[in-house]
């Protein structure tokens, strides 16, 4: 199937429906809401984020990207990983309140009510009544908008329509509407064959990020394509391999870009981003290493409307270490 222009196959969504979530939930608190922690008592572990983050266990690359960990709020203090049934054997102000928390430190997996009422909506999906009343206790308010938290219970209890159909959902919106033509894409298909069969293709797992996705593009006829595209590479490992696929530096001016270029975006500390250009105003890039952040085909001005011009390096492969 296709996901906007992105393929999908029904082996990759349904692994997707298997690693969603694990096996127990996860709440994130601040100081001041520290008394809503007693109400998951006894059956929640509790510890300070910091733990949390160091914890590999819970802290494991699936929940990273499921919970979205990286836009936590900087004012959370705590991690509760609690039984799955806690939240629904709770009274209904409480766990509408500990939900509510959830969206206010940006936890992922909170969807905007409206939107998966009209997702509903727009579906045969059979009896209506039943589905909304599956989902009702995990619907809640925060400032004068609505919510549904998806929680490990409620996953279980969904059937695998609702399943796919929510991960279709959430996985539309982070695909980029880019308009080429199929004569374009051929082109661009016979000028990087090591690459072509990852584009605008969705990921089995998560890990695979945009430093991965450019190294790949990056490499020789030699290198296993599969095996360096899967991996989740920090910056680090990804500058050290760049510098292995015989890149250097050029400039700072994207005036000079050529095919089979470069371009990495430098944050105060470290790379944030990287991707490969394949000429003709479009480059080979995956935003992040989410499962449902696809590898795709993406226009110049897309990447920059996403990632900004500043602090941009153009990076060439060096013909003199060509042999």
């Amino acid at each position: 199937m296709k996901v906007k222009n992105i393929d999908l196959s029904d082996d990759t969504l349904n692994y997707w429906i298997q690693t969603l979530l694990p096996k127990y939930d996860i709440f994130f608190f601040p100081r001041h809401y520290e008394m809503l922690m007693e109400h998951l008592r006894p059956n929640a572990l509790v510890m300070p984020v910091k733990e949390f983050f160091s914890h590999k266990g819970f802290n494991n690359i699936d929940t990273l990207n499921s919970y979205e960990l990286w836009e936590l709020a900087d004012d959370v203090a705590f991690a509760c990983v609690v039984h799955p049934d806690m939240i629904t054997n709770m009274d209904n102000n409480v766990r509408k309140e500990i939900l509510k928390v959830q969206k206010l430190v940006n936890r992922g997996l909170v969807f905007r009510w409206d939107l998966v009422n009209d997702m509903l909506k727009n579906n045969s999906l059979g009896n209506t009544d039943e589905i909304n009343d599956l989902l009702s206790p995990y619907i809640f308010e925060c400032e004068d908008e609505y919510y549904l938290a998806v929680q490990t219970s409620l996953w279980s209890s969904l059937d695998t329509t609702l399943k796919r159909m929510f991960l279709l959902q959430a996985a539309s919106k982070l695909v980029d509407d880019i308009k080429i033509t199929n004569q374009h894409m051929k082109k661009l298909q016979l000028e990087n064959p090591h690459i072509s069969g990852y584009f605008n293709l969705y990921s089995k797992l998560n890990g695979a990020n945009c430093f991965a996705a450019t190294l790949a593009a990056t490499s020789d006829a030699t290198a296993d394509i599969d095996w360096i595209i899967s991996f989740w590479v920090h910056h680090e490992g990804f500058k050290a391999g760049l510098k292995a696929n015989k890149y250097e530096y050029i400039s700072d001016s994207l005036n000079d870009l050529q095919p089979k270029d470069v371009l990495v975006w430098c944050g105060t500390e470290n790379i944030i981003h990287a991707t490969y250009y394949l000429g003709d105003g479009f480059f080979f890039n995956k935003h992040g290493q989410s499962f449902m952040t696809p590898w795709q085909i993406v226009s110049a001005n897309h990447l920059y409307e996403v990632w900004g011009t500043k602090g941009i390096e153009l990076y060439r492969r060096s013909e003199r270490n060509i042999k």
